[in-house]
């Protein structure tokens, strides 16, 4: 079993980097996003709101405490801030802001003199791995093909955000308090570059990028906006390019909120370009040609004839390429299982030194829901079938007579390991030194787990 060696990182790449998956975590339900959505269907979600417009769900503690055992409390979302802090996790930000002013860093112990100064206090991954591991199952089951992140905000009485738009779709779980949110009955702008401010008329505040050329000009429609009074358990969701304001209606509110951000097709067409051309030497530089016969205000010769050449090259690619090749479905599984780097951390223990025993015959294992998977198969431009596991930020692949070892495996779920020698289509018995071996390999990625005895 291998991976790929085009584009993705080795089996032996991810024995080196072998994570421990035996410590004590929550699993992934696959009910997430219809506990999430409840009453709502997640049928009747996306042919009615998905993209289109704005949802609120009225909930209580009973749906939060389903969704978050325990809650996410004020104590929770202090208590993650400082671990995150100390432990210096990527993406993790703590900021401070008054209404429209600017953003303003700030540390953990000076969260509540913020707070009593009327400023907004906003986190994005703190160290939660509850909610962690629940956004990475959220993405799955929408299947989003861009990356998420959650955040988390905490504001006094009077106070909250400013009108303005966002890249990204959002869901906000009120867990405290009490918070008026004002959206637009649709998205304004279609899938927006970043954030936007805008003042009460509609017109461009400030942005949180660089604009386009004619973006300071924008202008929005603010006349039609809904208003929803959240209390804890309450969930309201909104597509991207949804204007939205929001106002503490208590002492104190806090809500979490889950982040999904838009792949662009430009993204997913430059990663075909580069698995295209990537191997190829003349893709990986320009050319420098002599000043001595450059002319003033003009590309040289060479730099036109080189570019021409690689136009074509291109062009002939593009031609090529359909999309229900396997590669598509390779790149569209990979973006679907994979959550981004600032959830991905929290998925699994850190590591340790310790090694697990070989697999036995009669060991039961199991399939891990600690992170989301999904897998496509199909014949590669070599004519020989391929099957591809992605499990978050991982990719391996059988080829040939071992393609329904795999895809035995994820439709069983459980099994003992010595019934996987007869997973093959011939019905001749793999042998069980070489299925030893590929079980252990997938528990050593976390893909599988060994039974409690």
């Amino acid at each position: 079993m291998i991976a790929d060696q085009a584009d993705v990182r080795s089996v032996q790449d991810f024995k080196d980097n072998l994570r421990d998956t035996r410590s004590a975590l929550p699993a992934i339900s696959g009910r997430e996003l219809r506990d999430l959505l409840d009453p709502i269907t997640p049928e009747s979600f996306f042919a009615e709101y998905w993209e289109r417009k704005p949802l609120f769900i009225k909930g209580g503690l009973n749906k939060l405490e389903r969704l978050f055992p325990g809650g996410f409390t004020t104590p929770h979302f202090f208590d993650s801030i400082r671990e995150a802090e100390a432990r210096k996790v990527r993406g993790f930000r703590l900021w401070a802001q008054r209404f429209k002013d600017r953003q303003l860093p700030i540390r953990s112990d000076q969260i509540e003199t913020m707070i009593a100064s009327g400023s907004n206090i906003a986190t994005e991954v703190p160290s939660d791995r509850r909610v962690a591991m629940f956004v990475a199952a959220l993405k799955s089951q929408l299947r989003h093909p861009g990356d998420i992140s959650y955040a988390a905000t905490l504001s006094p009485v009077g106070h909250g955000w400013p009108l303005h738009v966002d890249r990204s779709i959002n869901f906000s779980i009120q867990c405290e308090g009490r918070k008026l949110f004002v959206v637009s009955e649709e998205p304004v702008l279609q899938w927006p570059i970043g954030s936007i401010s805008f003042t009460d008329d509609g017109a461009v505040e400030s942005f949180l990028y660089n604009p386009m050329p004619g973006e300071e000009t924008l202008r929005v429609d603010t006349s039609s906006q809904l208003e929803f009074e959240a209390e804890p358990g309450d969930v309201i969701y909104w597509p991207a390019g949804t204007l939205h304001t929001t106002r503490a209606l208590s002492d104190l509110s806090l809500s979490l909120h889950f982040i999904l951000n838009h792949q662009t097709f430009l993204n997913l067409f430059s990663r075909f370009l580069l698995s295209g051309f990537v191997g190829r030497p003349e893709w990986r530089h320009l050319p420098a040609p002599n000043p001595a016969g450059s002319t003033p205000g003009q590309a040289p010769a060479e730099v036109k004839e080189f570019i021409a050449a690689r136009l074509l090259e291109a062009l002939e690619f593009v031609e090529a390429l359909e999309p229900d090749s396997l590669e598509f479905n390779r790149e569209w599984h990979r973006l679907l299982a994979d959550p981004g780097e600032a959830v991905l951390a929290y998925l699994f223990p850190t590591p340790t030194e310790r090694r697990d025993p070989a697999i036995e015959p009669g060991d039961e294992l199991r399939l891990s829901k600690r992170a989301p998977l999904t897998y496509t198969f199909g014949t590669d431009a070599a004519g020989e079938r391929r099957f591809y596991l992605y499990f978050a930020d991982k990719e391996l692949s059988v080829s040939g007579e071992w393609v329904p070892f795999l895809q035995t495996l994820v439709q069983q779920q459980r099994f003992t390991a010595v019934s996987a020698t007869q997973w093959s289509e011939d019905g001749q018995p793999y042998p069980w030194e070489t299925v030893q071996s590929y079980l252990q390999v997938l528990r050593d990625q976390g893909i599988l787990e060994c039974e409690a005895n």
